[in-house]
């Protein structure tokens, strides 16, 4: 009998099941889906499946393996390791069922001019025809990732606040758009929404910010006075009569006598206490002294300069 001889395409025919393939593709897909999720994607991770794709395409099933054994949990990969076991076997009968056939064949050329027409009915019906059937695999495309997160929205959308009010994101609607041209409609409590600091604080236009796996879109809002509300316009500080700004230490100067005041827009005023101030101190030269006396926002400053 004749050598049978096992070549790189019979080995790869092995492998060429479209149920394994597209379980490891599936799998791939789902880790690259769960890195997407994150606030902070792991791009180098995404590549590296990217690639592990390519190679499961390609049949380079010697990269493929390790990197599925390294990232599946155990119950993936025992069924990973199914479908493979299931090839093997479909492996070891198509080595059989050659070997058969090619030994079935040598048989019937040597008793053909031998055999009575009879025997060699016998033999006919006896002799089987072997059918190989060959599947090819779906191909297996680049998983589509997050491109453009699409902002929506309703009639209950609110553009305008008043001083004081927080933000109310009812009214929004989110749409993500895959790199494939796919959508899909994200829950706005799956986005990450963030806002300017100090938002609804002062009159003024404010960003907010909406994120979901690694794409972000923004709009902005208007936050407005009432003509009733009494906001912080001013801080102002007063010394005690005569005092010259001097000192002898300009890092250290006296300021007990120091009172400072907040002038809101009803044209009141109130006397801060030294808790609800902050003092700056920033240093001009060798001699000068720039202070800073900052409340809720707003600000004054006055210099000391050091006596010679």
């Amino acid at each position: 009998m004749n050598d049978l001889k096992v070549t790189k395409e019979i080995l790869n025919s092995i492998y060429d099941n479209s149920g394994f393939k597209a379980e490891v593709a599936e799998f791939i897909n789902s880790l690259i889906d769960e890195e997407f999720l994150k606030d902070e994607p792991n791009c180098d991770f995404i590549d590296e499946c990217i690639n592990t794709l390519d190679e499961l395409e390609n049949e380079n099933f010697a990269k493929v393996i390790p990197f599925v054994k390294k990232h599946a949990n155990k119950s993936v990969r025992q069924r990973l390791i199914s479908v493979a076991a299931a090839c093997a076997i479909l492996a070891a009968i198509s080595f059989g069922a050659v070997a058969v056939s090619h030994t079935i064949e040598q048989k019937r050329e040597a008793k053909t001019t031998t055999l009575p027409a009879a025997t060699q009915a016998v033999t006919a019906e006896r002799t089987t025809t072997e059918v190989i059937t060959t599947t090819t695999a779906a191909p297996t495309t680049r998983a589509a990732v997050p491109a453009e997160l699409r902002l929506g929205f309703t009639d209950k959308f609110k553009d305008e606040y008043f001083i004081g009010e927080a933000l109310d994101a009812s009214g929004i609607t989110a749409v993500m758009i895959y790199s494939d041209g796919s959508e899909k409609t994200i829950p706005l409590d799956d986005c990450k929404i963030t806002t300017d600091d100090g938002f609804g604080t002062t009159e003024r236009y404010e960003t907010v910010k909406v994120s979901y796996g690694g794409v972000s879109e923004t709009f902005t809002v208007r936050v407005l006075r009432k003509k009733e509300t009494k906001v912080l316009n001013s801080v102002y500080a007063t010394f005690p009569q005569g005092y010259d700004f001097t000192a002898e230490d300009v890092d250290n100067a006296d300021l007990s006598g120091m009172k400072v005041f907040a002038v809101y827009s009803d044209k009141s005023e109130k006397e801060l206490s030294a808790k609800e101030y902050r003092i700056e101190k920033e240093k001009i030269d060798k001699r000068t002294v720039l202070y800073t006396i900052s409340y809720e926002g707003c600000s004054t400053g006055f210099g000391i300069r050091e006596r010679r």
